[in-house]
């Protein structure tokens, strides 16, 4: 898909759909408290405003919505019961809440199948362009630290942009793989994500 193409693309002047990719962009992020609380905030509005607006329908009860519903109950469950509770709601929603509703926000668009695939794609854009900017800041700390990717060495203040960095890549890995390995793509998209994949590896070992 072109350029042209992509901003012509009626999923991406849906306001809903927007707001949830942007969210997830600057979650991958670090440091990115700022934008992605706006966001979360602006994925209510515009939740409250399209269902009003009737552009919304019931998600369907597949197994990866009742699947996350489940862990979300659980999660929910733990926070209250946990011995430091205040923290575990604080966290839950700042984190957790804001994923659940970009995934309800997403899920209930009304779109046609074709369009839920198109969708998926750029869900999993969002996560790698994110990453990207992600490996980039922590390549950027590495260099500023003397070529040092260790954050347990050294005296002095830890570079921000490598905490968790190696811990993450289990998460992110596999938005990473399953389009290198399995998607149609064109040759360019393909070596950028091979590359994005090797040094991930290498700064993470």
């Amino acid at each position: 898909m072109t350029a042209k193409q992509f901003l012509n693309n009626q999923l991406i002047k849906n306001p809903g759909i927007m707001v949830v990719l942007g969210y997830m962009f600057f979650s991958v992020i670090p440091h990115a408290s700022a934008p992605r609380y706006i966001l979360a905030g602006s994925m209510l509005l515009v939740a409250l405003y399209q269902l009003y607006k009737g552009q919304l329908q019931k998600p369907s009860l597949d197994m990866v919505t009742v699947a996350l519903l489940a862990l979300f109950g659980i999660v929910v469950a733990s926070a209250a019961v946990s011995p430091y509770w205040a923290d575990s709601i604080s966290m839950l929603r700042k984190e957790t809440l804001p994923f659940m509703l970009g995934y309800l926000l997403l899920t209930c668009q009304k779109l046609s199948s074709s369009d839920r695939q198109q969708l998926a794609r750029y869900t999993f854009v969002a996560l790698i362009a994110g990453f990207i900017v992600k490996i980039s800041l922590a390549i950027w700390a590495g260099a500023n630290n003397g070529w040092n990717f260790s954050i347990y060495e050294g005296a002095g203040q830890l570079p921000r942009y490598l905490d968790f960095f190696a811990a993450d890549i289990i998460y992110y890995l596999p938005f990473f793989l399953a389009p290198l390995l399995f998607w149609p793509m064109r040759s360019g998209y393909r070596w950028l994500l091979a590359a994005v994949t090797l040094l991930t590896l290498l700064f993470a070992f």
